[in-house]
């Protein structure tokens, strides 16, 4: 993080409400149940709200579609390997991304709801040649228990190759309590995405911040058709 950033008396992620426009997409699903990782438009491509310096690397985006029936997450990663990473293969084990999402985007709400679900994704290792993910409940989620027996599943495709990987994710509606576009077309959404080659980005406030338990800090997605 620069300088100037650091001498901000407050953090330049609350200079403004974040929000952004969440498009809909009634194939997403049924291209991922299938195995495949939909080709999406630049339209359903999620801002950049990580504050970063200019030596700081990007080369993580998400995008990001809904239906009546849930939500489509994709998350694409560009980074070629360096010739040397033995160190990267070892500490490639630890990536992970967490994804936080209320469905009834409560911003005087300063605690985590039943309408709250925090998702835990191991994503695939481009270091190891691991193309599988796996997708988890925290253990506060409402439907946590039901996603471990297997009553309720989420589907998802992944693509990988020596430049990064390609994650589609479709997380249906009966994992997301409270879920009713009609009733309420936003939904809070804040994601926390660690590379060990790339680092920790987030989607608005860093980890600094009490974003795990407090859902009135993750950014707005408006529903639109």
């Amino acid at each position: 993080m620069s300088h100037e950033i650091d001498s901000l008396i407050v953090s330049p992620e609350f200079y403004f409400l974040a929000e952004a426009s969440l498009c809909r997409d009634d194939q997403f699903e049924k291209r991922v149940r299938s195995g495949k990782c939909p080709p999406l438009p630049e339209s359903f491509r999620l801002p950049d709200l990580f504050i970063r310096s200019l030596e700081e690397p990007a080369g993580q985006s998400v995008l990001a579609c809904w239906s009546e029936q849930g939500l489509g997450i994709q998350f694409q990663l560009e980074a070629p390997a360096p010739a040397d990473s033995a160190g990267l293969k070892k500490a490639s084990v630890l990536d992970r991304i967490q994804l936080f999402i209320d469905t009834r985007d409560l911003k005087s709400n300063h605690r985590l709801t039943r309408f709250c679900a925090v998702f835990e994704i191991v994503p695939p290792n481009r270091f190891l040649g691991k193309q599988n993910a796996k997708i988890s409940l925290n253990e506060s989620s409402h439907h946590h228990q039901q996603l471990e027996t297997g009553t309720i599943e989420i589907p998802f495709a992944s693509s990988l190759n020596k430049q990064g990987y390609l994650l589609s994710i479709f997380i249906p509606r009966e994992v997301l309590t409270g879920f009713s576009p009609a009733e309420v077309p936003s939904l809070g959404f804040y994601y926390l995405w660690n590379d060990c080659q790339l680092g920790m980005i987030s989607f608005g406030p860093r980890p600094e911040f009490p974003v795990a338990s407090d859902p009135s800090l993750w950014p707005s997605l408006k529903l639109i058709s």
